[in-house]
């Protein structure tokens, strides 16, 4: 069996999970910004994904893949 075979089904598993990922961190980045909007005081920044956010999520998309 080739190399070329055995990675076509972690292919086929990690790009529905990155596509489900990327949905829900667009969903959660709009509800909050969304939210900021209506319940916090005017003027109060929108909530902006730092570093740390992406650290997570890669970790975690990582760890599901093992």
């Amino acid at each position: 069996m080739s190399s070329r075979t055995t990675s076509r089904p972690l292919l086929e598993a990690a790009l529905p999970l990155v596509a489900a990922t990327l949905v829900a961190a667009a969903t959660g980045y709009g509800i909050s910004v969304l939210t900021v909007d209506k319940i916090a005081p005017a003027g109060t920044p929108a909530p902006i994904l730092g570093s740390v956010y992406y650290v997570i999520m890669g970790v975690g998309l990582a760890v599901s893949l093992i």
